[in-house]
């Protein structure tokens, strides 16, 4: 048996409701399309929510039941933070850490929730090693999420394109708004603290997305990157460049 292809990964990040989703649904259709004379560059798409479909929804918050009209009935929590639902959202409004008294929420997983999240993340990393290319949805809110993700693309040797994703602070709460399944607030903070650090070791390219870029554009500027980085085993884009709308950045690491 011939040793796997050196696989890559395309980790897209940023604050909840930066369009994060929209773009790896638009990004992984024309994954498909570019790979449908070449199965060795087919890309799966695997996301930080994947844990939610894992996850019996008696185990889930009452507020996000409440969110996405579930079953109240059937849920095992009876109050906010009894420690048996597998996430809660945490109402961070106020706290000593933060000068400000607008509307903000963490999501704050329990011990097993952490549990499945870090072996669904080395999973990642498994499937990466064997030669597998992902398109990985990622919402790394917090430091150890960022850490475990970056050690399982680094131990399985895998390429990366990092997508990070900004957006204003009046359009993210005007879309968490409109979505209406997530709670008010966890855009606001989130975006002031999921990790914008590069995932991956070696060449790393950086592209920066942001909201006045259309999901096309962004699609087009991705596979664009990704054309050069399959030419070759080593990133030869090197430098830094700026257009409207998205920058992209090599970044090397010394050690």
């Amino acid at each position: 048996m011939s040793s796997p292809r050196r696989a890559i990964a395309i980790v897209v990040n940023g604050p909840s409701s930066a369009g994060k989703s929209t773009l790896c649904t638009a990004l992984h259709r024309a994954l498909v399309r570019r790979c449908a004379t070449d199965p060795r560059l087919a890309f799966f798409r695997v996301s930080f929510d994947d844990f939610l479909y894992a996850v019996h929804p008696s185990m889930l918050p009452r507020s996000f039941l409440e969110l996405t009209g579930g079953d109240l009935e059937g849920c095992a929590s009876r109050e906010p933070h009894d420690g048996l639902a597998c996430f809660e959202y945490v109402d961070m409004t106020g706290a000593d850490d933060e000068d400000t008294t607008d509307r903000l929420a963490r999501l704050e997983l329990s011990e097993a929730g952490e549990r499945f999240l870090k072996g669904q993340t080395a999973g990642w990393g498994k499937h990466l090693e064997l030669g597998t290319n992902l398109l990985i949805d990622a919402f790394l809110q917090e430091k150890h999420w960022a850490d475990d993700l970056r050690e399982a693309i680094h131990i399985s040797g895998a390429k990366v394109i990092n997508v990070v994703m900004t957006c204003n602070q009046a359009e993210l709460e005007r879309r968490e708004k409109q979505r209406g399944d997530r709670f008010p607030g966890m855009a606001r903070h989130s975006a002031g603290v999921v990790r914008r650090c590069p995932i991956g070791q070696d060449s790393v390219l950086v592209v920066y997305i942001d909201e006045t870029i259309s999901t096309d554009d962004a699609v087009n500027s991705i596979l664009h990157h990704l054309d050069k980085m399959e030419a070759s085993v080593n990133i030869t884009l090197t430098g830094f460049r700026t257009t409207t709308g998205f920058r992209t950045q090599t970044l090397t690491h010394s050690s």
